[in-house]
Formats: C-alpha cells, sequence, structure tokens
C-alpha cells in the first residue's frame, strides 16, 4: 500500500478489507489454450480510505492492456436495451432536449447507448478507448472518437462540436483511475446548460444479495451517493437527482450541473444520503459479512460439485463476473466446458485457465451430467435457453445462495 493515494481525496491511510485472491483480468478470452494460460494474474485487494471513506482497489491493472484486447460489448448486456430507453426519454424530458443539441457519451462502447438518441435526429458523439467496439459503433453510423477522455480530447470536442447539453457515463465511472484529473476534463466541457449522467453500480444494492463480483479489475472505485456528494462539492458541481434501478444486480442514476446552473436539487438526494447512513455504508461490517457468506458459499459450492466428480460438468455463462466467480471459488478443476449466446467468446478460451467456451446452442443433451449457472445475476434467462436446447441433466446455482433444480426437458 506504500505510495497508493485515495482516488478522490489523495490521502494515503487505507484500511485494509479484503483480499479477494490474484486474479486476471476477467475478460480477456483468447483464440486458444496456450495464450489463455500465459494472462498474468493480478492482486484484487479491497481498501478504504481512512479519511473520506471510499471503497475501492488498491491495484490498478493496466488499461492499455485491457482495452486494447475488450471484447464486451453493450448489445450482449440484454436487459440494458429498454432500461436505457426509458432513462433517456426521461432525460429528454426532465433536462428539454432539443434535436440541435450535442449528446455525448464517454465510454460509449458499441454505441448502443447514442443509437437512441441518433434515431431521435438528436446531434451525437462517443469517446471510446476500446478499438475493437469504437470499430463497431462507427460502422453502425454512431460517430466516435477512439481515444481517452483527456485534456485533447476535450479541446478537439470544443472546436469541432462545441459544448454539449448531455454527457453521459455509463457503467464506466468505477473504472476510472484518476478521478480528479476525469472531472476537471468534465466541468471543462460544460456551461450552466450542461447536464452529467451517470449510471453506475450501487454496491450497497449489489453486495446485500451477493454479488461479490462486481469487486474485479474493472471497478476501481466503489461508489456511494454520498462519494458523489464529495467529488460534486470538489468540483462546483451539484446533485440534481438520484434513482435507483435493480439493473446489474442493483445500480443508481445521478444527474449533475454545476452550482451556478438553474437546475434545482431534488428530494430524491437527501433521501438516497439518508438511507445510505442509516445503512452505515462508510463502515465494513457489512463488507466483512459478505466476505463471510461468499467464503462460505465457495465452500458448499466446491463439496456439491466435487459429489459430480467424474462426470460431465458444464459452466453456463462466459463473461467477465464468471471468471471471478471461478477464480474467488477455485472451482476450475470441477468445468468441462463453458457454454455461452455471446457470439464474442464463442471458440475462445478463458483466461488463466483456458477452458474453451461453447455455443449454448451445442449443449450436450444427456442426463448423465451437471450444469452450473455462473451468470446467476441471469438465472431466469438461461433456465429458459436450458429449456429450448432440450438439456436434460441437474442444474446448480451457486448464487445468491446454493441450490440445486431439476431441468425442465
Amino acid at each position: 500500500m506504500k505510495n497508493f493515494t485515495c482516488r478522490i481525496c489523495c490521502f494515503t491511510d487505507f484500511e485494509l478489507i479484503w483480499d479477494l485472491k490474484n486474479a486476471t483480468y476477467g475478460d480477456l478470452f483468447k483464440d486458444n489454450f496456450e495464450d489463455a494460460i500465459k494472462v498474468k494474474f493480478e492482486p484484487l485487494v479491497l481498501v478504504r480510505c481512512n479519511k473520506c471513506w471510499l471503497l475501492q482497489l488498491r491495484d490498478a491493472t493496466d488499461l492499455n492492456y485491457v482495452y486494447d484486447q475488450y471484447l464486451h460489448t453493450t448489445k450482449t448486456t440484454n436487459p440494458l436495451g429498454d432500461y436505457y430507453k426509458l432513462t433517456i426519454n426521461r432525460l429528454i424530458n426532465e433536462y428539454k432536449i432539443r434535436s440541435s443539441d450535442l449528446i455525448i457519451d464517454i465510454g460509449s462502447n458499441d454505441g448502443s447507448f447514442l443509437s437512441e438518441f441518433k434515431n431521435l435526429e438528436i446531434c451525437v458523439l462517443g469517446v471510446e478507448p476500446a478499438k475493437s467496439v469504437n470499430n463497431l459503433a462507427n460502422t453502425l453510423g454512431i460517430e466516435t472518437l477512439n481515444e481517452y477522455f483527456t485534456k485533447d480530447t476535450v479541446k478537439k470536442i470544443i472546436s469541432g462540436y462545441g459544448l454539449p447539453k448531455l454527457i453521459n457515463i455509463n457503467y464506466m465511472l468505477a473504472n476510472i483511475a484518476n478521478l480528479d484529473d476525469f472531472f476537471e476534463n468534465l466541468v471543462s466541457l460544460m456551461n450552466n446548460e450542461t447536464v452529467i449522467s451517470i449510471i453506475t453500480g450501487y454496491h450497497i444494492d449489489q453486495f446485500s444479495v451477493n454479488m461479490f463480483e462486481y469487486i474485479n479489475h474493472d471497478h476501481l472505485t466503489y461508489l456511494t451517493l454520498s462519494d458523489l456528494e464529495y467529488i460534486s462539492n470538489k468540483f462546483s458541481l451539484k446533485l440534481l437527482d438520484v434513482h435507483r434501478t435493480e439493473h446489474k444486480g442493483g445500480s443508481i442514476h445521478v444527474t449533475l450541473s454545476l452550482k451556478s446552473s438553474e437546475h434545482k436539487p431534488r428530494s430524491s438526494i437527501n433521501q438516497l444520503i439518508q438511507r445510505e447512513t442509516w445503512q452505515k455504508s462508510k463502515e465494513n461490517t457489512e463488507i466483512l459479512s459478505l466476505k463471510n457468506r461468499i467464503d462460505s458459499i465457495s465452500e458448499e459450492t466446491k463439496k456439491n460439485l466435487k459429489f459430480f466428480y467424474g462426470v460431465p460438468i458444464y459452466g453456463i455463462g462466459a463473461s467477465i463476473s464468471t471468471s471471478y466467480l471461478l477464480n474467488y471459488f477455485e472451482i476450475n478443476e470441477y468445468i468441462t466446458e463453458l457454454y455461452d449466446d455471446d457470439v464474442n467468446k464463442i471458440g475462445k478460451f478463458s483466461p488463466g485457465v483456458g477452458k474453451k467456451v461453447f455455443s449454448i446452442n451445442d449443449l450436450p443433451n444427456h442426463s448423465e451430467c451437471l450444469a452450473i449457472i455462473l451468470a446467476w445475476q441471469h438465472t431466469n434467462l438461461i433456465l429458459e435457453r436450458l429449456n429450448q436446447v432440450g438439456f436434460k441433466g441437474e442444474i446448480f446455482i451457486p448464487l445468491p445462495y446454493p441450490r440445486f433444480i431439476h431441468s425442465s426437458s
């Protein structure tokens, strides 16, 4: 922890909360087994700042190393499409966005979010450092800058496009290593008409349902609304509104503007900050309780899989979160193969261990086998898929609590 400073307040004194074991970056699926097992394992250590109480990772993964090989696309997260449409309609209505306004999405991925604005003939611009998804967005007609969000990017946007009416930051604020620089650049893009829209995972809700895989190398910070209030005060911003949602196990949608703007904060802000106080969100009790629950579930899962030793065990789900689940539970040795519907993963090999990914359509349908639903947040959708392909074996779901169910085929 030497030379490490808090990503919000720059303090240097921390408390170590949870060492989750070294792990590979979860989305680095490779084209062959040899490359997959060479993916390096890196520390995954959760700490809390002893000054501002921000929960964060001690170590930051090399972002260039990650994003040059990034596979995840927004379109593969099925429920997000409808949620984004509802969010966009609310933003347009509440902040009076018109066709002449500019909408920017930072970390725009494949352009899914911006495409909804473009369909309404509103001017859009994406900023995305990952080459593969950037190319996909531009192919689909979403103009996207292939770069990180830096001071030079801000200058390029202002000179070429003008100031935006809305800046979107969807599920990437927790990935930012230097929040000071990031918010300084944001403020440089704003006037009193500009609104920032942030959608981010809300670990308070996620941890309550045992979604521990949200702690991964992608997420350097674990932000509460109180943390965002601290950041807002630091950069002369004000929180306007907040909505909680069930997406990704629990998320919040927050809007902000300059303090000098005429936008008025809503009561939802104080209400959620009060709730966080009641929940003691700046203490470690709930996280330590989560650790104990997950360790217990991990042991129970291994015990159950050992009972099926010698029988094919098929892992359902090949994603960032499933890689971290397999690693922390130490159950890779029990898994025969991985199955997924994501065409970006099919035919590839999982990072660190080299399990090959097959299409769920090719899942063997004999009865002497076990399917373990690793992507448990999508259990209902996966059960429907298993039924569609005629899976006849046993099904085990490790989280939020371990349980067996019989296939319906």
